[in-house]
């Protein structure tokens, strides 16, 4: 199968709604990939189904954002709006990506131990 007929590779995304008129409790770099979680008690971080550290802010309420101008932008657009819809999108994975519980039993397995 050559390059040009690989099927399109597609990376998982979140959005996570923050209060709005608020900070998002998070910090990027320039290509708006989260470093650090700077409010980890804040109820929208807590209620993310996946982490967010290494991901990247893709949009804010649907709209795309490529830079730190973009997003601030786009926050203070809706600040007066109760939540505030961000998108994140996962960094890309070499292989295939296995859920915590599954690498804990395959690891339990390898050490002897039974769940």
């Amino acid at each position: 199968m050559s390059a040009s007929s690989s099927p399109p590779t597609s990376q998982m995304q979140q959005t996570i709604n923050f209060p709005g008129g608020g900070s998002l409790g998070i910090s990027v770099d320039d290509v708006l990939n989260v470093r650090r979680v700077n409010d980890p008690d804040s109820a929208a971080i807590k209620a993310a189904r996946y982490g967010v550290i290494h991901w990247r802010v893709v949009a804010v309420a649907g709209a795309a954002v490529a830079s730190k101008a973009d997003l601030v932008r786009e926050l203070k657009a809706r600040a007066s709006e109760a939540t505030i819809p961000v998108t994140f999108e996962a960094p890309a994975t070499e292989g295939p990506v296995t859920s915590p519980r599954v690498i804990k039993r395959t690891l339990d397995a390898l050490s002897g131990k039974a769940d």
